[in-house]
């Protein structure tokens, strides 16, 4: 027994270094062209090859209000609460580039709003300088919305003034954003901008609860009518096809057994809130590319050359952003068993008494 727990806790280890390299993932996503800016479509599914082009000057340890108003856009936050209570940051950026507000209040431009995959947030649509996305949009006139679901590291308070210093907190899968986080977000920037729709586009998990929240019965009727457009970058929903050898290995794995012997609930969440030090990460990154870009491999059998060199270690001093342990026992759950449904609390007694 102490033989297979040492062996599970390696293996558990490997996992969580893995994970860090899936920011190329999500980044990679941002370097597109904004040659057509009449066609959301067409600036959202561009040109994908890198360059060494639209780096910025910031530090890796910036937030995402300190990347985006030193780089001239006007940004908002706002505080958007679920019906159960989770505390939601949603970032807002209203306008172009060094856009005086006088110009871009009450102009009613079309809402966007963007959501990030898996372990992300926010800052993955503003991390590849003058390229990405959220940025793009702005200069293309939209009204850019940006979510956190619950557990990363800007969303992080929940029911009844819990917080994520208490386990209680980190009781969660993607289930509950798709039917908490992403209907009240979606809520709050109809309300809050007059529009009566909004257009949609995920990435990886993003696209995931959108799925989720399309097919159940509770959510479906308001995001269909809610959502004018779902663009769905690098879509997920059967993932036992990954070829990810990693992914494989950890969805044979206990995850949560494992870690909850450690008396952790959080999976990855960096610094100063949890324990992993992204900026040493990307500090490695910067010492050496070998050290992520084999990684990056790794977990995602993709070609290094694809992704923006320069920007490598600001990437991975963004991400991973965090989510619960949960969270990942459900991808794996996904992964081994081949399905596309709610989290499997282990029996039938459980699952009935939880749905």
């Amino acid at each position: 027994t102490k033989i297979k727990h040492n062996h599970c806790f390696k293996m558990k280890a490997v996992f969580a270094f893995a994970c860090v390299l899936l920011v190329v993932g999500a980044t990679a996503l941002t370097n597109i062209s904004s040659n057509d800016k009449a066609d959301i479509k067409d600036l959202l599914a561009g040109d994908k090859t890198s360059d060494s082009q639209g780096v910025f000057d910031y530090t890796v340890s910036e937030l995402f209000e300190q990347i985006t108003v030193p780089a001239g856009y006007p940004t908002e936050v706002h505080y958007v609460e679920t019906e159960d209570g989770y505390v939601l940051v949603v970032y807002r950026i209203p306008g172009k580039k060094n856009e005086p507000p006088s110009s871009y209040r009450n102009s009613h431009r079309p809402p966007v709003f963007l959501q990030h995959g898996l372990l992300d947030s926010s800052d993955a649509f503003i991390c590849n300088g003058e390229n990405s996305i959220a940025f793009i949009l702005a200069e293309a006139g939209y009204d850019v919305w940006l979510g956190n679901i619950r557990g990363n590291k800007y969303s992080l308070y929940g029911p009844e003034g819990t917080t994520y210093k208490e386990s209680s907190f980190w009781n969660f899968t993607w289930n509950e954003m798709a039917q908490y986080d992403l209907p009240a977000m979606i809520k709050y920037v109809t309300g809050f901008t007059n529009y009566n729709k909004v257009i949609y586009a995920g990435h990886s998990q993003g696209t995931v609860i959108m799925w989720a929240g399309l097919a159940d019965p509770t959510t479906t009727e308001y995001l269909n009518s809610k959502i004018a457009l779902f663009i769905a970058m690098g879509p997920a929903v059967y993932v036992h096809d990954t070829s990810s050898e990693l992914l494989k290995l950890a969805s044979d794995i206990d995850l949560a057994t494992i870690m909850g012997d450690f008396g952790i609930s959080e999976f990855l969440l960096p610094a100063p809130w949890g324990y992993l030090p992204s900026t040493l990460v990307s500090e490695l990154c910067h010492f050496t590319e070998i050290f992520c870009d084999g990684g990056l491999y790794l977990i995602t059998s993709e070609d290094p050359k694809v992704t923006n060199q320069k920007q490598l270690p600001i990437y991975m001093a963004h991400f991973p952003a965090g989510t619960s342990v949960r969270n990942m026992q459900m991808w794996s759950q996904q992964v081994a068993n081949q399905v596309f449904d709610k989290y499997n609390y282990g029996s039938s007694s459980e699952n009935e008494a939880h749905y």
